[in-house]
Order: C-alpha cells, then structure tokens, then sequence
C-alpha cells in the first residue's frame, strides 16, 4: 500500500504546527523578558525610595545637630562644620539635592557681632569652613565678599589689642590673651595664612609669630597665655603642639625657615 499521498496530506499541518511552536516560544521568551524588565524596574525604583529616603534621614539628622549648635558657627565646634562636611560628601557621592540643601544651610549663618576671633568659636573657626568649602566644592562656592568681610573685623580686632614695637595682632577670649591654636594667635594665624591678605596684614601676621618665636621658652615650649611664664602645658590647644603647626606652615606659605 502506498502511503506517500497520505505523508504529503500531512505536511501542510506539520508545519503549521512547527509554526505555533515557535510562536508559542516567541511569546514565552519575550513574556520572560519583559518579566526581567519588570524586576530591574522595580529594583530600581525601590533603591531610589531607599536613596531618598537616605536622603530625607540625612537632612533630618543635620537639621537636629544645626539646631542643637545654634548659635556657635565654627568647623570644628558649630553649624558650619556641619554643613560644609555634609556638603562636600555629598559633592563625591554625587547627590546635588543633598549637595545644594547644605551649601543653603551655611550660607544662612549669621554671625553675632560679639563673636570672639579664636579658631574652636570664633570667627576664624567660620572663615576655615568657608576655605574648606572653596577647595572642595568650588573656588567661589562662598563669595570673597563674604570672607573679606569676616576678615576685616579679624584683622580690626587684632589691632585693636596690639601694643606697637611688639606685637602688631592679639586676641582676646574670656578675658586672656592666648597664644595656642584652639583659642589665640597660633589658630588665628594659621586661617589668616589660607586667605587673601594684603601686604600690610601679611606683614602683620609674620610680625605675631616672629614675637611669638622669641618668646619660646629654653625648653621648646610656648606660654599659653601673654605673660604667662608657665611651663606646664603641652597641648594642641596651649603650648608647642599646636604652635609649632603653625610656624610649619608659615614656613611653607612664606618660603621662610626663620619660621622653623
């Protein structure tokens, strides 16, 4: 018996059902592609509402810790370390919201017109978060006008208190004339050396620490306070620790060694 009429009859429903299946499996694989898809979406849109929601806690968190600093508004001890920290992380993490949200925050401190000088929190302790800002961000991220402000009352101040022939910068906190870096000379004129200066105050800080060198004690050591003839304090805040980064760093800025 011939069967070939019979096969040939089967041919056609052959490749019609070749033609399903390989629809059938078009519509499989792109029913799973677009169920990946979906997932990468939805991954993404949960990491954005975990990135914003990190992003909301940080600027609650900021705005606890500005508020409890209210009123002191140095880098080390106030507002403006706060945000120009704040500022310059999120400038590497690549967040602009939260980059812009602390750069508005610090250009919103005002500083009291009683405010002492020194660097824990005075005005030189702001003039630091303003370079800080201006090497990590931008040079202008905070305007000369402002910093030249905040350093004309500096410099007024420090004359005010000079005595001619030999010292022509001093400072006063809580009534004592220190020379460490935490409250006197050594860390006002450690900011000073960082900002734009004329020649006459240049001339005035190398005059500060040429007094301050000669008034070293035998052992290496520096008073902590004018008059002072204690030999007892070595810290960051009072005494060679600090003072001696200071003269470094004049060293350096003035190309100098009669700073070491």
């Amino acid at each position: 018996m011939n069967t070939l009429p019979a096969i040939k009859q089967l041919e056609p429903e052959r490749k019609r059902n070749r033609r399903r299946k390989r629809r059938l499996l078009r519509e499989i694989e792109a029913r799973g592609e677009k169920s990946k898809r979906e997932e990468r979406n939805q991954s993404l849109k949960n990491q954005m509402s975990l990135n914003e929601g990190e992003g909301w806690c940080l600027i609650v968190m900021s705005q606890i810790l500005v508020n409890l600093m209210k009123g002191r508004v140095t880098i080390i001890c106030g507002q403006a370390g706060v945000c120009a920290l704040g500022a310059v992380l999120e400038k590497h993490a690549g967040d602009e919201r939260l980059l812009n949200h602390y750069l508005m925050q610090f250009k919103e401190i005002k500083l009291a017109s009683d405010l002492p000088n020194e660097l824990l929190y005075g005005r030189v302790g702001f003039l630091w978060a303003c370079a800080f800002l201006n090497k990590h961000i931008s040079k202008d991220t905070i305007s000369t006008t402002r910093m030249r402000a905040v350093l004309d009352e500096i410099i007024k101040a420090g004359r005010r208190l000079a005595n001619k022939g030999r010292y022509p910068l001093m400072y006063e906190w809580h009534g004592k004339k220190y020379w460490g870096a935490a409250y006197g000379l050594a860390g006002i004129m450690h900011v000073l050396m960082d900002m734009e200066l004329k020649p006459d105050e240049v001339e005035d800080v190398k005059g500060t620490l040429r007094y301050i060198i000669k008034n070293r004690f035998p052992g290496g050591n520096y008073p902590s306070s004018e008059g002072s003839e204690s030999d007892r304090l070595v810290h960051w805040c009072h005494g060679a620790p600090g003072i001696t980064l200071t003269l470094v760093k004049a060293a350096q800025v003035f190309s100098d060694e009669e700073f070491l």
